[in-house]
């Protein structure tokens, strides 16, 4: 009987010692055997918790306070002691979290927005083409704008590098921070806006025709500076080949309005003969200047520039109607209208001065005035190829007042009205090292204006 009484204080200790096994340690309070055993802040030194002496008794981002190392300000042992937005870095440094924004909206770049910590693209703005609606591209300076061009508006096909090709890039005129990049380098004329809104363009004399795809730039971070993208014209569609004269080049090429269908040109004898993209012969031995979607063309015979005197409206089957009623003069511009033709004409004023007037010649070859343009502004003098615009707007690019510009006539009595100038270009554009990156087509010696055909 005396044999339970002596194993109750040995089953009483066995079950203390299982209780506090579940504890931290054994240890009573004060004394350790590693730091997790003593209160925070305090450290086990000798076996027994101490206090710290000074800042170098702590870890590096701890400072000493009331003799317990406690976490500095923003820095951290975990996530768990940053804010919601931020995170704790190698250093032990709260730093903020890619893309999340602090509660009084800090973080995001210019062209986002905070909402509930997260940086989320504002309207119209974007980080790439996913934040962009169908049918649009993420410019290099975060904006949002369609792929398609306007062929009845008028277009900059410019650079972002004054006097070099490399950095080709193509925006509305009246946008020219709206800038679409994937060029490669070279620029040839002319190029044309079609009725899809693409840029059918060559890189050179005599080259590929090929219909533009936008390609982004991108920033790289080793090299700090945006990248323009390589190999630009790989996703550009082949409109017509480079050779496609029995092995030769081209030696003109045009869109026909209403169908965007190629029409190039191939030289024969003295003259040219015109092809379809199939290879079939359109026209014989005339140069043609414009076309319409019922396939009639505005031509001249020969190949030089264009004649009032010898001027033919000639249909698909190559019956010729002589232009009746235009003044001698020279071709500034031309366009289609429907079945008509518009043109622009620098016709002699006489004593030397000349005026600049509009004409539409309808398919049965009948020539009508239609109104003189608004004249020049003082100061501005022309340099490269004028275009129409499906209004009737002929578009001049050249300098005003030593800047490049870009000057849009109507008929008189109204104004000639400054469509571009480089003086509207915002400070730092065009600064591949800048971020954000702010992009603004420049006209230079070799940009071109385009529009539809």
């Amino acid at each position: 009987m005396a044999r339970p009484a002596l194993l109750a204080p040995l089953a009483f200790a066995a079950g203390l010692a299982l209780a506090l096994s579940g504890a931290c340690s054994l240890a009573p309070r004060g004394l350790c055997e590693v730091d997790a055993d003593c209160l925070a802040g305090l450290s086990c030194e000798g076996g027994v918790c101490v206090g710290c002496q000074g800042d170098a008794s702590c870890r590096a981002w701890e400072a000493c306070t009331d003799r317990r190392c406690q976490l500095r300000a923003d820095r951290c042992a975990d996530d768990a002691a940053c804010q919601a937005w931020d995170r704790c870095d190698g250093s032990h440094t709260c730093v903020r979290r890619a893309g999340r924004c602090d509660a009084a909206g800090a973080g995001c770049e210019d062209w986002q927005a905070c909402q509930a910590t997260t940086c989320v693209a504002q309207p119209g703005r974007c980080g790439g083409d996913a934040d962009c609606a169908a049918g649009q591209a993420c410019t290099a300076g975060n904006r949002c704008v369609a792929t398609a061009l306007d062929p009845g508006a008028v277009a900059l096909w410019g650079t972002f590098t004054a006097g070099s090709t490399c950095a080709g890039a193509v925006a509305p005129l009246d946008a020219p921070a709206d800038a679409l990049t994937g060029f490669a380098c070279g620029r040839a004329g002319p190029a044309w806006i079609s009725p899809a809104g693409d840029l059918v363009y060559a890189d050179a004399p005599g080259g590929a025709l090929r219909r533009f795809r936008h390609d982004p730039m991108a920033w790289d971070p080793l090299l700090a500076l945006w990248a323009y993208p390589v190999a630009p014209a790989a996703n550009d569609e082949v409109a017509l080949p480079a050779t496609p004269c029995g092995g030769q080049a081209w030696t003109a090429w045009a869109l026909q309005a209403g169908t965007g269908a190629v029409r190039y040109a191939c030289a024969a004898g003295g003259g040219w003969d015109w092809f379809d993209a199939a290879g079939a012969r359109v026209l014989t031995g005339r140069r043609a200047f414009a076309w319409t979607a019922g396939g009639l063309a505005l031509a001249t015979p020969g190949t030089g520039p264009f004649d009032a005197a010898t001027a033919a409206v000639v249909d698909g089957a190559g019956a010729a109607t002589p232009v009746a009623g235009l003044p001698s003069s020279a071709l500034l511009a031309a366009r289609a209208s429907g079945e008509a033709f518009r043109l622009a004409l620098r016709v002699d004023a006489g004593g030397g001065a000349t005026r600049d007037e509009r004409w539409l010649v309808t398919a049965d070859g009948v020539a009508a005035l239609e109104g003189t343009l608004a004249p020049l502004p003082a100061g501005f003098a022309e340099a490269g190829a004028p275009v129409l615009d499906a209004a009737g707007w002929l578009f001049s690019p050249g300098t005003l007042l030593g800047l490049p510009a870009v000057v849009g006539r109507p008929l008189s009595p109204a104004l000639a009205v400054t469509a571009y100038s480089a003086a509207d270009a915002p400070a730092g554009a065009d600064d591949f090292r800048a971020r954000p990156f702010l992009p603004w087509v420049q006209l230079d010696g070799g940009a071109l204006l385009v529009t539809g055909p």
